[in-house]
């Protein structure tokens, strides 16, 4: 038994301190709980030389502490064509990098008082096409 423990030592000590960490967790939130009061939308739509984009709003958070940034946006999976603000909502036009995928994860850039951070969005469809649905479903803050 002494000697299972005294490996268990060595094993902990060996990782670097008292634990060893496979998958970190992300940091908190800086501006927490503003993904629960943001909703959003999105369709396919045609711009003027027929590729095929995601036009994406995303309304104003509920708090009024909190603001959308000019800052660009996090699109794994997508390109932003354009984005823009319609008063204190925020409207992207995206340009999907793979035809195959049915899902892309958008991270809309945030200021409160704590500072910068994101809300997270998933948008996801079946089938790629001009009036075909997206859902898109707000994930959390960054």
């Amino acid at each position: 038994m002494e000697h299972l423990i005294a490996g268990v030592s060595v094993g902990l000590v060996a990782c670097g301190g008292s634990y060893g960490v496979v998958d970190p967790m992300p940091p908190p939130a800086v501006c927490p709980g503003t993904g629960r009061t943001v909703a959003a939308a999105a369709s396919f739509v045609k711009d003027p030389s027929g590729d095929l984009l995601i036009a994406m709003r995303v309304d104003p958070p509920g708090n009024p502490e909190v603001t959308y940034i000019d800052d660009a946006p996090d699109t794994p999976g997508a390109t932003v064509v354009s984005q823009g603000r319609l008063g204190t909502s925020m409207e992207l036009h995206l340009k999907v990098t793979d035809p195959a995928s049915t899902q892309v994860r958008v991270v809309v850039p945030v200021q409160c008082k704590a500072g910068k951070d994101g809300v997270a969005i998933t948008l996801s469809w079946t089938a790629m096409a001009e009036g075909s649905p997206i859902s898109a479903a707000v994930d959390a803050s960054r």
